[in-house]
């Protein structure tokens, strides 16, 4: 479970992700769940013949201060 990581007070404005995962080729992402991050809550990136299934991606709150994305498939060149 990746819960609630990163301050959702103003003051403080930090930002994280539940997980990120970079490089990993033919990881297994499964079956974990994702709750109240902040940031995105899962990133993949250079994930090469990953898989990525069945895994609870949710939001409790104010949709105000929800993550800024869900789930992120990115490069990282």
């Amino acid at each position: 479970m990746f819960y609630n990581n990163g301050a959702r007070v103003p003051a403080h404005n930090q930002h994280s992700d539940g997980l990120t995962v970079h490089q990993a080729i033919r990881a297994s992402i499964i079956s974990n769940t994702f709750i109240d991050n902040t940031d995105a809550q899962l990133i993949a990136g250079g994930c090469t013949d990953c898989m990525i299934t069945s895994n609870d991606i949710r939001h409790t709150g104010d949709p105000a201060l929800a993550s800024h994305a869900v789930f992120s498939l990115h490069s990282f060149f």
